[in-house]
């Protein structure tokens, strides 16, 4: 797959821009990208969805805790945030 003339232009782009920008349509090659990148990651959803659970409310408890372990570091205490965060590790 390296060796085929998109992902050359891929490289090209990612790697100098102002150079690419004569020899090739730029917004081509980052609809190309986001393509794959979407590719990729339907994908792996539909590899993954058979193993894992699904759930809508599956990140709240974790999202719930990340949220009072920053809020506690933001207002600058950052024992309380280790305090805080200690009962979650493991």
């Amino acid at each position: 797959m390296a060796k085929t003339k998109t992902v050359k232009a891929i490289n090209a782009t990612a790697l100098n821009l102002e150079g690419q920008r004569p020899s090739g349509d730029v917004a081509e090659i980052y609809a190309r990208t986001m393509g794959i990148s979407a590719r990729a990651g339907g994908a792996a959803g539909a590899l993954i969805a058979p193993i894992m659970t699904i759930n809508s409310l599956r990140g709240w408890t974790s999202g719930r805790k990340s949220f009072v372990v920053a809020i506690l570091e933001e207002l600058g205490s950052t024992m309380g945030a280790l305090v805080a965060a200690w009962p979650w590790t493991g």
